[in-house]
């Protein structure tokens, strides 16, 4: 019993160091080369995406697999590999797609990693677990709080597109006048 819960302490860290390599691995200049400069949304150029489309798209990215590994566990009767496939692409990636659609590359890596750790710390602590009853509900809570998270996401989607699309914006940055770099601003409407 020692031996198990050391074992679920140590892949904890190793999956919080896993997680958090790149993001130290990026903030060192030049390793292993400087970060190529982020490629524009196909959407900057032309029509900015729907807002309704992207939570469309998220949504049903979203609820599809989640229904579908609910229809599987109820179908068999016990939890598969299958339902918990389903559940963990519904809820970890379905929000993400619609957030790659509106051209918000970040933040749908960041909420995939929030849910992608939610997920993997509950199928460490569920790991951990005695009995089978203790393994399902500790399963059960972690998809219900990521599905949460997921929901939360998609929800907020239009809102956040809304934001980033309307209004005026003032951009700082530097200019070339006269030979020499100077400050300057430029007010977008």
């Amino acid at each position: 019993m020692a031996f198990g819960s050391r074992l679920v302490r140590l892949l904890s860290a190793a999956l919080v160091c896993l997680t958090l390599w790149p993001a130290v691995a990026r903030a060192q200049y030049g390793w292993p080369r400087s970060a190529p400069p982020p490629a524009p949304s196909s959407r900057e150029y032309g029509e900015p995406a729907s807002p309704e489309l992207a939570r469309t798209i998220a949504l049903v990215c979203t609820a599809l697999p989640i229904g579908a590994g609910a229809v599987t566990w109820a179908v068999q009767g016990e939890t598969s590999v299958t339902s918990w496939v389903l559940l963990y692409f519904g809820t970890v990636e379905g929000p993400a797609l619609g957030y790659h659609y509106a051209g918000f590359h970040r933040a749908a890596r960041e909420g995939e990693a929030l849910r992608s750790l939610v997920a993997l710390s509950t199928l460490l602590v569920a790991a951990d677990r005695d009995t089978d009853e203790g393994f399902e509900a500790v399963m059960l809570g972690g998809a219900v709080l990521t599905s949460g998270l997921a929901a939360y996401e998609v929800v907020r989607l239009p809102d956040r597109m809304r934001s980033s699309q309307s209004g005026a914006r003032l951009e700082i940055h530097p200019a070339l006048v006269a030979g020499r770099l100077v400050p300057a601003a430029t007010l977008r409407f």
